[in-house]
């Protein structure tokens, strides 16, 4: 069986008189989707110099991503010069980096009223006495 390419997934991203940019999606293998045969059913919608970013795809994330240029077109028949060498893209780890926990609330006075600011200087807390601040400054701190 021989793959091809998905009409609906050849998307322009560009419309220009020349030099139109393509970008197509599908989960097919990228070792197929490289291949000049891979768009023979679309050639008649791609022009000589326009590009085609090319990427495999699972669900929604993008695991591998090439770039190609169509340097002739004769009929269904494509020559494609790369552009950008395939680049296997990592899938996510799962892991979320997060922001340090804020420590350490300092109490600055302001005109007529009161702040807690943290280390990096951004405001957690405004309040309008120095006591109401010292009140929420622990649960503010632990919260953080």
């Amino acid at each position: 069986m021989s793959l091809k390419c998905k009409t609906g997934r050849l998307v322009m991203c560009e419309a220009v008189p020349y030099g139109q940019r393509w970008t197509y999606a599908s989960s097919d293998p990228m070792s197929e989707m490289i291949k000049p045969e891979y768009y023979a059913n679309v050639a008649d919608q791609i022009r000589s110099g326009d590009s085609i970013r090319i990427m495999n795809v699972d669900r929604e994330d993008v695991r591998e991503v090439a770039e190609y240029l169509i340097a002739s077109k004769s009929g269904q028949s494509l020559v494609l010069i790369e552009v950008m060498k395939p680049i296997k893209i990592p899938a996510p780890s799962g892991k979320v980096e997060l922001p340090p926990k804020v420590r350490n609330l300092k109490i600055e006075e302001g005109k007529g009223c009161v702040y807690l600011v943290d280390d990096n200087g951004d405001i957690r807390g405004e309040f309008s006495t120095k006591a109401e601040a010292n009140k929420a400054k622990p649960e503010l701190e632990r919260a953080a």
